[in-house]
């Protein structure tokens, strides 16, 4: 039997129509029976925020959690919507490459690869904190769980603050199916799905989400009377576009033994970020109505403005030999590879492998591992001023790789129970900030008097901007002079190697009081490194070769 539903919502301003088709399980499509047919049914939630499965109002913990259907009802597509319906918890995604997770006002936001986070993300039993790849696509969930204070004892130093723990659904011995659809406004599409079955001894379930916006703020970069004649290439801001699969398999040789591979992908490939100067006007000279642009907007095109002379420049390199500067021109495929990327946007790429094993020993005990192998590797491109002036154009490298190995015992004896156990995990992760600083718009919107800087020297009415002639220290026309590009590589290393023990019981004192203890010994080898590479100021080192104060030999 097959049921179809028909509803619309509104979603991030976009009316969506949503179709899914599924099949009912046998027991649904003969009418189960309640104790009475009338009345509403709450489901219980099961967590395992305490390393075992509880109902969640049993666990001595502030936890919310969620299941998939509840998330579904409205409409929750990823972790920023968590903060809509959980109070203390505020997730904002900058990009899925920028996540900042906020519990209780406290924020983990460092994107750095020495850093570690305060707030910990928890895939499937796994620490997967590290912010580049800590965001992803929520899914074919089995349950979210929210853990708001610390959480060091259960989930490791890095929960100071909080923890986020992500179940996905795990397959069925039954057949079921399910797909559903929706489209919206500025082209939002959305389509996933799953399929899941098997016999006694495997069962198997792959599913799948698709997700895709064009962006919601208005770019006129591109357009007839921009500033920015790029073409069509550098899109609207703020889009949306992902893809994730998620293949998993289930073995149960007997009653007692149940282990689980997990695969996931995904890939996310979108447009930039719509960082908008408040003091930095657009072009004027762009014909809003024709172009169906709506406020705000802006004009980003980040470096590769595909005009050299107007917009490319020189990069600058000390005397050689004693004789003379050197200005060698720099192409847009040069910014590209300097910067990480062809235009405006991010592409990333997340994998991640998860293998567990529950084995019920006896009624009393249980041994539990799990295996994890994560790493993920992201370009962002970003146009940081915010303008139409090629003045500060950002990109981000970031990989990073990751191994755990986490085993544990649980024991359950009526008014005593806990666990123990060790885990070992390893992490290797890099981030790179290359940036590109025309210096011939930087010297022309300086205050000389105030060393201030005002975009009023620079920038005029129409949205045209000017550029210092560093050879001749007259203010032109952009189209009139290149610009002098300064170019600087800022990178970031950090390796951890983290060995930790631990243990927590709970004792029943009476049938309404429980103690619980618990201790985590934690041995951390960090090793971290940074290196810059910077190059002198074009601008300053020919002001001061044009007043004497540099001789060629100096």
């Amino acid at each position: 039997m097959k049921s179809r539903i028909f509803s619309s919502m509104l979603k991030n301003g976009a009316s969506i129509l949503t179709l899914s088709a599924f099949a009912i399980p046998d027991a649904m499509a003969q009418g189960a029976s309640t104790d009475t047919d009338d009345a509403p049914v709450i489901e219980e939630i099961i967590v395992s925020a305490q390393k075992r499965e509880e109902r969640q109002r049993d666990v001595p913990i502030s936890i919310t959690a969620y299941n998939q259907d509840f998330l579904d009802d409205l409409g929750v597509d990823d972790f920023g919507e968590l903060s809509e319906i959980t109070p203390g918890v505020n997730v904002q995604l900058q990009s899925p490459n920028n996540p900042s997770f906020v519990i209780r006002g406290i924020t983990s936001d460092d994107g750095s690869a020495q850093q570690s986070p305060r707030v910990t993300v928890f895939y499937n039993g796994v620490d997967v904190s590290r912010a580049r790849g800590s965001a992803f696509e929520i899914f074919d969930l089995e349950r979210i769980e929210i853990l708001k204070g610390p959480q060091a004892t259960l989930f490791g130093a890095a929960a100071e603050i909080g923890a986020f723990s992500v179940i996905t659904a795990r397959p069925e011995k039954e057949f079921g199916a399910e797909f559903y659809a929706g489209y919206g406004n500025f082209d939002y599409v959305k389509a996933g799905g799953f399929v899941t079955g098997g016999n006694d001894l495997v069962q198997g379930r792959l599913a799948f989400q698709v997700r895709r916006r064009d962006g919601f703020v208005d770019n006129v970069a591109g357009l007839e009377g921009s500033q920015s004649p790029i073409g069509p290439d550098a899109g609207n801001l703020n889009g949306l576009e992902t893809f994730a699969i998620r293949p998993s398999l289930r073995f149960t040789p007997n009653d007692d033994l149940t282990i689980d591979f997990i695969f996931t992908y995904e890939q996310n490939d979108q447009p930039g970020t719509a960082f908008l100067s408040a003091v930095i006007p657009p072009s004027a000279g762009v014909d809003l109505n024709a172009n169906d642009i709506d406020a705000p907007f802006g004009e980003l095109s980040g470096p590769f403005a595909n005009n050299l002379v107007t917009f490319g420049g020189l990069e600058f390199n000390p005397l050689i030999n004693g004789l003379a500067p050197v200005l060698n021109p720099v192409s847009d495929e040069q910014l590209a590879g300097i910067i990480g990327g062809e235009q405006l946007g991010l592409f990333r790429e997340v994998i991640d492998f998860n293998l567990s094993v529950d084995w019920d020993i006896n009624d009393n005990w249980q041994f539990s591992s799990i295996i994890g192998y994560r790493e993920f590797d992201a370009d962002e491109v970003f146009d940081a001023d915010g303008s139409q002036i090629p003045f500060l154009e950002i990109g981000e490298l970031s990989e990073g790789e990751q191994f755990n190995f986490e085993a544990r015992a649980s024991f359950d004896y009526d008014s005593i129970r806990g666990f123990f156990g060790f885990n070992y995990f390893t992490e290797d992760n890099s981030q790179s900030t290359p940036a590109v600083l025309d210096e011939s718009i930087f010297v022309a919107c300086i205050n000389p008097a105030t060393g201030l800087f005002n975009p009023a020297q620079c920038v005029n009415p129409d949205g045209s901007f000017n550029r210092l002639n560093i050879l001749t220290g007259q203010l032109v026309p952009s189209g009139s002079a290149p610009g002098i590009l300064n170019i600087t590589d800022t990178t970031n290393t950090g390796e951890f190697n983290v060995f930790s023990f631990f243990a927590d019981t709970t004792i029943d004192v009476t049938d309404r009081l429980e103690v619980t203890g618990g201790v985590r010994f934690i041995f951390d080898d960090v090793e971290s490194g940074v290196s810059t590479f910077f190059q002198p100021s074009a601008a300053i080192f020919l002001q001061l070769l044009q007043a004497g104060q540099l001789g060629p030999d100096q």
